[in-house]
């Protein structure tokens, strides 16, 4: 929200909008993946305030890794830009 808002008032062109969005998506990708591979490796995972064990947690785990996977080729596609 904050990076449409300074969009907004801040005149800059869209290829900075777009490489500073690439950054922040960079950043939830890798974010996501650590999660994942530790939900995966431990077997526990917390997500909005749910504390999960066993199985549930290392499917949560393989989903973050997928999100995380998603968000790091649409990385790739926006610094190609």
């Amino acid at each position: 929200m904050s990076l449409i808002l300074a969009f907004i008032v801040i005149p800059s062109s869209t290829r900075e909008f777009v490489k500073a969005f690439t950054l922040l998506l960079f950043l939830i990708g890798s974010v996501l993946a650590v999660d994942g591979i530790l939900a995966l490796r431990t077997g526990v995972d917390l997500t909005w305030r749910r504390l999960r064990y066993g199985t549930a947690a290392k499917v949560m785990g393989a989903g973050k890794l997928a999100a995380a996977a998603f968000a790091l080729v649409l990385v790739l596609t926006g610094v190609s830009v």
